[in-house]
This record gives C-alpha cells, sequence and structure tokens, in this order.
C-alpha cells in the first residue's frame, strides 16, 4: 500500500503544471454590463431571500455570437396571509440575449415561473433549452420558443425533477427525477427534447458527457464507489477513492477533473491520471466549467473560512476571489482574472464559449466578458 501511494505522488507531481510563465496577460473586460438596468434583482426583500435565498443566476453560450443570461425576481405587489411561504411570491424568469462580441442586448423576455432554481440549463448550435417548472423549451436567440415538453406531467406530491446534468457540448441532458422514494433518470436530446432512454440505478450522478455519466455508488454505510456508465449499461469502477472528493466534472468525452482543493487532477475515463493542474494559488478551486470543444475549461479560485466546519456548512464563509481559465490541448494557463465584488456564498456564475476564445461571469451585478488570447505553444 506505502509503494502504491508513493507511486501515485509520484505521478501527480509529474503532471504538474506550473502557471506563473504561462498565464496571458487580459487587462479588463471587451465589455462590462450592469443587470440591475435590465431587471436583476440586486436587493430582493428579506422575505424573498429568507425563503428563497439568492435563486441562481445562469450563463450559456447559444453560438459564438450569443450569450443568454437568466435571473429570477419577485413581483412586486402587497405580500399575502401566507407571507414567508413559497407559494406567497410570483416569480418571474428572465432571460437576455448579449450579442457576445460587442454587449448589444438582442432579445428579452420575462414570464412568470414556479421554481426558483429555473432557467436557462443548455446551449447548443444557435439554440437554447430553457426549464420553467416541469416544463423545458427550445428557444432560438430571439427567444422564440421552437418546441417544448413537459417532463413530468403525472408526478405525485413530494415527486418530480430534482436535478439537471447537462453534457460539456449542451448536445444532452440527464434528467433526475424523485418517483416513489426511489431515484429514476432520463436521458434527452437537448436538440428536440426527445427521450434517448430512461432507466433506474442507485447512483449519484455528479457529471455527464455526450455518452456517459459519472457518478458514485455507496457500497457499505463508509464506503463509496466511483462509477462511469453508459446510458444503458451499469456501468465500471474506477479508482478515485484516494481524492475524497465527489465533485467531478466532463470537460470533454474522455476526460474529467476533480475539484480537490487547491488542485485539479484530469483524469481520463479510464482512470489514468493525465496531470495534475496546480495554479499558484492556495484557493479553493471549483466550478469547472467546460467549453463545448473540450479544449478549455474556466473554474474558480475562491477563500474559505471556517473549513473545519465540514459539520455546519452554513459557518463556511466563500468568497470567489479569481477565475482561471486551462487550455487542455496546450497543458498551459489562458489567464487568470482578480474577482472584486463576490459577496460571501454568493452563486457565481460563468461560461465560457464553444471554442473557449470568449469568458463571462457575474461580478457581483455586473456581467463582464473577456476576449481571451490564443492558446500559447504546448508546454511540455
Amino acid at each position: 500500500m506505502a509503494r502504491a501511494n508513493l507511486v501515485l505522488v509520484v505521478l501527480l507531481l509529474l503532471g504538474t503544471t506550473e502557471a506563473t510563465a504561462q498565464v496571458a496577460k487580459v487587462d479588463s473586460p471587451t465589455w462590462m454590463t450592469d443587470l440591475t438596468a435590465l431587471g436583476y434583482p440586486a436587493h430582493p426583500s428579506e422575505s424573498f431571500s429568507k425563503t428563497f435565498g439568492v435563486p441562481p443566476t445562469k450563463l450559456v453560450f447559444a453560438d459564438p455570437e450569443h450569450l443568454v443570461a437568466t435571473f429570477i425576481s419577485s413581483d412586486p405587489g402587497i405580500p399575502s396571509e401566507r407571507e414567508g411561504r413559497p407559494d406567497s411570491f410570483k416569480l418571474r424568469l428572465h432571460a437576455v440575449v448579449f450579442d457576445s462580441r460587442t454587449g448589444k442586448v438582442g432579445t428579452k423576455r420575462d414570464w412568470l415561473t414556479p421554481n426558483p432554481n429555473d432557467g436557462v440549463v443548455a446551449g447548443h448550435n444557435g439554440k437554447v433549452v430553457i426549464r420553467a417548472g416541469d416544463l423545458f423549451t427550445i428557444n432560438d436567440t430571439t427567444l422564440e420558443a421552437l418546441k417544448d415538453k413537459d417532463t413530468a406531467p403525472n408526478h405525485a406530491a413530494n415527486e418530480g425533477l430534482f436535478k439537471i446534468f447537462t453534457s460539456p457540448t449542451g448536445h444532452f441532458l440527464l434528467l433526475e427525477f424523485l418517483r416513489g422514494g426511489g431515484w429514476e433518470y432520463t436521458w434527452m436530446d437537448a436538440e428536440n427534447l426527445e427521450t434517448v432512454h430512461s432507466f433506474s440505478d442507485n447512483i449519484f450522478p455528479v457529471s455527464i458527457s455526450d455518452k456517459e455519466i459519472l457518478g458514485w455508488r455507496r457500497v457499505t454505510p463508509r464506503e463509496i464507489e466511483f462509477v462511469i456508465r453508459s446510458q444503458d449499461a451499469p456501468g465500471r469502477v474506477i479508482p478515485l477513492a484516494k481524492y475524497r472528493s465527489n465533485e467531478m466534472i466532463f470537460v470533454n468525452q474522455d476526460t474529467f477533473v476533480i475539484e480537490s482543493g487547491n488542485f485539479l487532477p484530469l483524469i481520463q475515463t479510464d482512470g489514468t491520471v493525465i496531470e495534475t493542474i496546480r495554479p499558484h494559488t492556495h484557493d479553493s478551486l471549483s466550478r469547472v466549467t467546460p467549453s463545448a470543444d473540450g479544449k478549455r475549461f474556466a473554474f474558480t479560485g475562491s477563500s474559505i473560512r471556517n473549513k473545519s466546519e465540514f459539520l455546519s456548512p452554513h459557518e463556511q464563509w466563500e468568497y470567489v476571489r479569481r477565475v482561471i481559465v486551462y487550455d487542455v490541448s496546450a497543458h498551459t494557463f489562458v489567464c487568470d482574472l482578480k474577482v472584486r465584488h463576490s459577496a460571501k456564498n454568493q452563486e457565481f456564475p460563468l461560461a465560457l464559449s464553444p471554442n473557449g476564445s470568449i469568458l463571462a461571469f457575474l461580478d457581483g451585478e455586473t456581467l463582464e466578458v473577456y476576449q481571451l488570447p490564443a492558446a500559447a505553444e504546448p508546454h511540455p
């Protein structure tokens, strides 16, 4: 066992990427805009905040020219006698389409929605899929609805859609449903909202590619195993327990990243370690977000206080401090950008254009978009 651990450490050290000399200089955003001018709820009511927390803002590129942002607000008015209950609010889902090169607003819409977590879930080939409750709609970049589908027309109380996973290309979705006390899954083609395959499993998915699901199963009360399975096969076990992290994200069809504190192992789907990405920062690294072509991915670096309070996550404080982009094919860092207005434990949306040439993220209430430099020569 000691020898195996030593071999693992050597592999990690050999794969470590140094950051300083390879990070390109990106001086300022190509464009930026204050979303509050478009209806963004910068200061929601205290009752709204206590009921829903901070509903997530979502960013997705429909194609290289169009960036779509969605966010939730509450209709103003007199609170009902059911104040503080979710059904006492009229939630509105806002969608805004930007020209990703100039920041010009092309189309914006808003409509009532039942769920504070609703919004855009995928972008692919000039279209986006937007969720509003159980209803999924394909929209073009004018926000015209092209097709919709009710994903849970007959669910009982305390049942229904629980979670959504999107492949890096935006071509496929995995829908996780709670039904009858068990978990059921639907593999959906985002191009047409048709079901490709449905199955039941005791797997806990964490990420999908266009063809496989990455997740974990509980073997004993104290032991789990990591599994990669296809849509219609039970899968294979991969040895990842040493990383002590369940946060794994596909960056392309054959490779995934493990969020392991202040380093990111890049691993093939057979379990082989390709390299370990280790920026020159002590920040906690997370929110890995790939480009659709699988050649780059963005991630955040955060300072976290009270890390030891793992049994009391509400006592942990996270502040996003930076956004870093890494080029997988060139084995080099593309940029390291400062985040200046992140609030404590704030959701932090970010997106990369399909070819990884444009980065977008929300810093406070300001949407910032950066044109990224081409990758440097491959680093050995």
